[in-house]
This record gives structure tokens, sequence and C-alpha cells, in this order.
């Protein structure tokens, strides 16, 4: 099933991390949710995810299997959640304190998703943008 909100880092590890697969078997399996990739491009990306540390790359001729890192750092989104979830005990104030902390870091808005990254998914209480800017906004960042 296709989800807009899920990015494809995120769903090549949480398949990943049910068993380890090859690029075939990871291919099959994206195409089998609705994510038509050309076998190449997968294994560019694997390729990538392997090389930044995410992924582990095993040699199982004729093939390369691939499976998700013991170790791997966390990105600024999550060490933002990690942080305001020390800092404070109450959700609302630790989501308000990442909201706080990512517009300081990126001088804009910033968008839910990106508060989803740091961990929370609990209701937001926050002003919320036009659409029309929330729009500009996003024209402004791609």
């Amino acid at each position: 099933m296709f989800i807009p909100e899920r990015n494809l880092k995120d769903l090549v590890v949480s398949y990943l991390r049910s068993q380890e697969r090859s690029i075939s078997a990871l291919t099959k399996q994206l195409k089998q949710d609705g994510y038509s990739f050309h076998r190449l491009f997968v294994t560019g990306y694997l390729k990538a995810l392997a090389d930044v540390g995410m992924l582990r790359e095993k040699d199982i001729p004729p093939s390369k299997v691939y499976t998700t890192s013991a170790h791997r750092e966390l990105n600024l989104y999550e060490i933002v959640g990690s942080r305001c979830r020390e800092a404070t005990k109450d959700e609302a104030d630790q989501v308000r304190l990442a909201i706080g902390v990512l517009q300081k870091l990126f001088r804009r808005p910033i968008f839910l998703r990106e508060v989803r990254e740091c961990g929370f998914s609990a209701a937001i209480e926050a002003p919320q943008a036009p659409r029309e800017e929330r729009e500009e906004a996003r024209r402004g960042l791609v």
C-alpha cells in the first residue's frame, strides 16, 4: 500500500529489520507494496545506505544481501527529539521545545512531518499556517 508520508529509507529499513534480503527480493517487496523502482535504482540506493552505515552488505555469491546495521548515527531530528525528552517530562512541552529548536536552527516554519521525525506522534498544539503559506514554503524547499 502506498503511503506518501513514508520515505524510501524508512521503508527499506523496516523491510530489512524483519529479515535480510537480496536486491531482487527487496525490489519485489517494494513493487508488491506499490513502489515500482528499477532494480538498478534500488541497487544504487542500497549501496548508498550501506556507505553511510545504515545497512550492512554481505556478499553471498551470486548476489549481495543487505541487513540493517547494528550501529548507526542518529539524525538531527532524532537528536532533537531525544534531547527534548530529556529536558522535560510533559510531552506537550517536549513538542513545543522541539518545534522551537527546529525553528531556531532552520530559521523557518516547521512541518508536521519534521516533528514526527523527532519521534513525537501525539496531537500537536501549535498554530497551523494557512494552506497557501505551507505550499509556498514547500516550493521554497524543493
